[in-house]
């Protein structure tokens, strides 16, 4: 019997994405962010911006969604540099 295990996925590009709404096209947002399969999370967030995205998009990947998403929205991408723990 498995009580209890641990998976990890060792990413080697991660970024975390502050959305800043543009307008209020909401729904249309969520459904375009929802399409990518490198984003790993989309929440509705309170404080510092509108949405925040947890993704995993390549260099080549990156550009080409931010492109996207500059019809709704501005954006602040910080990468990963290292995980500590």
């Amino acid at each position: 019997m498995i009580e209890r295990f641990t998976l990890t996925e060792n990413l080697i590009s991660e970024q975390f994405i502050f959305i800043y709404m543009n307008n209020s096209r909401f729904a249309e947002f969520e459904h375009l962010v929802s399409t990518f399969a490198e984003v790993q999370a989309l929440y509705k967030i309170t404080g510092d911006g509108c949405y925040y995205i947890h993704a995993n998009f390549t260099a080549e990947q990156l550009e080409p969604f931010l492109q996207q998403i500059t019809v709704y929205a501005r954006y602040k991408v910080s990468h990963k540099l290292r995980r500590l723990i």
